[in-house]
């Protein structure tokens, strides 16, 4: 059984209204879709924790070195992807083959189909400022590239 936990930078909330800080379960369905395509899901144990802001990062991984704890971090690169290798400077002395980003190309993907945004908005019975205005016509995003907007 290969155990895998993944510590996701986020809030940490109980409170169900803010449960979009805290997407565990989906990061959980979803990592576990991707480790299925190569593991059988008897074969191992996957883990989403959310450890709060990225500026607890170094502590996290303090934590996993005292402790011995075999698991990766999960944290937003809030910079353009070229930027990456100077991000993993900040981690020097710390294991950094243990730290993965989220660029911001997640954020690009799914401002890319306002149309999915609007449908899972209806699914979910959620309400809009301005339900009048279709997303894709804000002028934050209208005839912008996604990838382009500042993280």
């Amino acid at each position: 059984m290969v155990e895998i936990t993944i510590y996701v930078e986020g809030v940490m909330s109980t409170n169900p209204s803010v449960l979009t800080i805290d997407n565990s379960v989906l990061f959980r369905e979803s990592f576990h879709k991707l480790f299925s395509q190569k593991l059988h899901p008897e074969n191992f144990d996957l883990r989403i924790v959310p450890f709060g802001t990225v500026t607890q990062a170094r502590r996290k991984l303090d934590h996993l070195k005292k402790k011995g704890i075999n698991g990766v971090l999960l944290i937003d690169l809030d910079a353009p992807k070229e930027q990456k290798n100077a991000r993993i400077e900040n981690y020097s002395g710390y294991n950094t083959e243990i730290i993965f980003f989220m660029i911001h190309e997640m954020e690009a993907w799914i401002l890319s189909q306002t149309d999915k945004i609007e449908v899972f908005g209806k699914n979910e019975d959620l309400t809009r400022k301005k339900c009048d205005e279709d997303i894709s016509n804000n002028p934050l995003l209208k005839g912008k590239h996604p990838e382009g907007l500042p993280p």
